[in-house]
């Protein structure tokens, strides 16, 4: 189910406006109606541009007083953000009372004209200790602001499922689901012998049409038999199983344990599931998945999960790579990258594809302990290119590798498409984490 945001627009009437232009209740709501009008045509272009069909924009509020505010807090409970606006008269004092509804609030007046009221409040809340409140100069502020609640509750509301027992190939990630729980993320372990239990019981029928359209759209097929591909078609069928069941929308699979005990590799799989808009980590990385589910969710794109293998001083190049990588991470509404299937493990199947030359990235490790991160901008400057490249890899300059290695958290990095850092370092703070830019 689709994770929408909830915003209440509340319109904030001033004494001077309620008590002496306007006397009657009545006249004040006309007046707060019309007003409403223009202040939504000008806000929510850019909002739907930026978030589209996410926000769900509830019946708007109109408060003169405390009071008022009070009354309404029931009506606001399911609500994610309160958009607030004030409405002529010297409204300050009501606007510094809106901390009562204990939600999240962006206030917007005019384009770069936030006026003395809504800096008065604005001030009024944070001294009380109300950090959950900004003030938009802009439409596009606005959207931005919302944009950042939207993926805190998408981070917040996502369900993870675990297959095998992370943390056994990568020490430098946690080995409980359960510390995720402090971001508000739900996680399930299924153990790898319930996953090989629904994978045998798959039907042939099903999963050999399914390696054939992996066959039939790939630009090329090395050294993996069609079998092999079926046997993976086979687990991708078995995961989504439990997938539907636990209405998971994030995965992490233990890889290792997967070609140890079933001679199959999970590759196609993660790409798959990130295609879907399901953030899939290998070799159950939970650390690497959760850097990969806020840079997805913040950029709208697949995210890459790859390991460090080059790191040269002298050119300030960092070569990452991986045995699978999304085929979509220009963005979830692009077409299909080519794509190549390949062996790997001696049994498994990986795909394949390039990434994009000159194309501006973001990198990010999350620690172990899962208060610190470490993040930076890049541009990619070369790839291993199809036809022949036997592993997703690309070559990314930063501004100083020997300062990136200084502050390394560990090998996985989750790599997006686009400068994302500012969102990055501003969503660290809502999540509690030190994040650090190199």
């Amino acid at each position: 189910m689709a994770i929408k945001l909830r915003v209440q627009p509340i319109f904030l009437v001033g004494p001077s406006f309620s008590e002496s232009l306007v006397p009657s209740r009545k006249e004040i709501l006309n007046s707060a109606r019309c007003e409403l009008t223009r202040r939504i045509e000008d806000v929510f272009p850019a909002v739907h541009d930026r978030l589209g069909n996410d926000v769900v924009l509830s019946e708007p509020l109109v408060v003169t007083s405390r009071k008022e505010i009070l009354e309404a807090s029931a009506q606001v409970k399911d609500i994610d953000v309160l958009l607030a606006f004030p409405l002529l008269g010297e409204s300050q004092a009501i606007m510094a009372q809106v901390g009562l509804f204990k939600k999240p609030v962006v206030f917007y007046n005019q384009r770069n004209l936030p006026s003395h009221f809504v800096c008065s409040a604005y001030g009024r809340l944070r001294s009380n200790g109300f950090v959950e409140a900004e003030i938009a100069l802009t439409p596009e502020d606005v959207a931005q602001f919302l944009h950042f609640r939207l993926v805190l509750k998408k981070i917040k509301g996502t369900r993870l499922v675990v297959f095998g027992r992370p943390g056994l190939s990568v020490p430098d990630s946690v080995a409980d689901p359960t510390a995720l729980s402090r971001f508000g993320i739900w996680a399930k372990m299924i153990p790898m012998r319930d996953l090989l239990k629904e994978y045998n019981k798959v039907e042939p029928g099903q999963y050999k049409d399914l390696a054939r359209q992996w066959m039939r759209k790939a630009s090329a097929v090395k050294n993996v038999t069609e079998e092999q591909i079926q046997e993976v078609a086979r687990l991708q069928l078995a995961i989504q199983k439990f997938i539907d069941e636990l209405s998971a929308n994030a995965v992490a699979v233990d890889c290792m344990a997967l070609l140890k005990s079933a001679n199959v590799s999970p590759c196609v799989n993660v790409e798959q599931l990130d295609d879907k808009r399901i953030p899939t980590s290998c070799e159950a990385d939970l650390n690497s998945l959760f850097a990969k589910l806020i840079l997805s969710y913040l950029s709208g794109k697949p995210s890459f999960m790859g390991n460090l293998v080059t790191l040269n001083p002298e050119e300030n190049i960092l070569v990452i790579a991986h045995n699978t990588m999304p085929l979509r991470m220009a963005g979830f509404d692009r077409e299909l990258q080519p794509y190549a299937l390949w062996p790997y493990g001696g049994t498994g199947v990986q795909i394949v594809s390039e990434m994009v030359i000159n194309e501006a990235v973001t990198l990010l490790r999350v620690a172990r302990n899962l208060r610190d991160a470490v993040v930076a901008k890049g541009k990619i400057v070369s790839v291993n290119a199809l036809p022949h490249a036997e592993y997703v890899q690309a070559s990314i300059e930063l501004r100083d590798i020997r300062q990136f290695l200084s502050k390394l958290l560990g090998n996985h990095h989750a790599l997006v498409y686009g400068d994302y850092v500012r969102e990055v370092k501003y969503l660290a703070t809502e999540l509690n984490l030190r994040v650090e830019e190199v």
